[in-house]
């Protein structure tokens, strides 16, 4: 058995533990990425498996649809950096949203924030692919569906609280995204966070 879902730690460990109960090999195997980098074949896939025979059981499917596998020690800590990485792409997100946002509402051309951000050492790939579908409004494509980054955004502080962490930064960009979700954007991209106001209200 080979789980690719972005769940919590806790949940992969039951299913490890309900694998193991049934007789059956589980390989804890979430992706990194969005549907672009899936349909290339070029995923970062995190793994992590008790079983030794089932890590070379799943290597050529693995490397089928990735171009770099992970192993890490036990079941649970791939989930665990899963929602790590995620925490990091949807505070990205929230940031090139705000910041564009606070520019247009100050009377400068959004744009020139990504051509700033492209010529210094924050640019990513990341920044330069959703800052222009935000300004351009080209949301409605989803590479990361807006309703899969609320859910993900709740088990990352959810799993955070657990541990005894309040993640403020992670708190706000959940609220940011069930509000969009609240509001129909589910089914667009997780970027289109942009639309909602952020007008103030006190």
């Amino acid at each position: 058995m080979v789980q690719t879902c972005t769940v919590s730690p806790d949940g992969s460990r039951r299913l490890a533990e309900q694998a193991t109960r049934l007789n059956i090999a589980y390989v804890e195997a979430p992706l990194l990425g969005t549907k672009e980098p899936a349909v290339a074949g070029t995923l970062t896939i995190l793994a992590a498996s008790p079983q030794q025979e089932a890590r070379e059981a799943v290597r050529p499917v693995l490397e089928a649809v990735g171009t770099r596998t992970v192993w890490l020690d036990e079941v649970g800590q791939p989930s665990s950096l899963k929602l790590a990485y995620n925490a990091w792409v949807l505070t990205t997100v929230e940031g090139i949203a705000e910041s564009l946002t606070l520019a247009g509402t100050l009377g400068v051309d959004p744009r020139l924030v990504i051509e700033v951000i492209d010529d210094s050492g924050l640019n990513s790939p990341y920044v330069q692919s959703k800052g222009p579908k935000m300004i351009d409004d080209d949301l409605d494509t989803p590479s990361f569906p807006l309703e899969a980054a609320a859910k993900d955004a709740s088990l990352i502080t959810d799993t955070a609280r657990a541990a005894g962490l309040h993640l403020g930064i992670a708190e706000v960009v959940r609220e940011r995204l069930r509000l969009a979700a609240d509001d129909g954007l589910g089914r667009a991209d997780v970027a289109a966070t942009y639309r909602m106001s952020r007008q103030a209200t006190s």
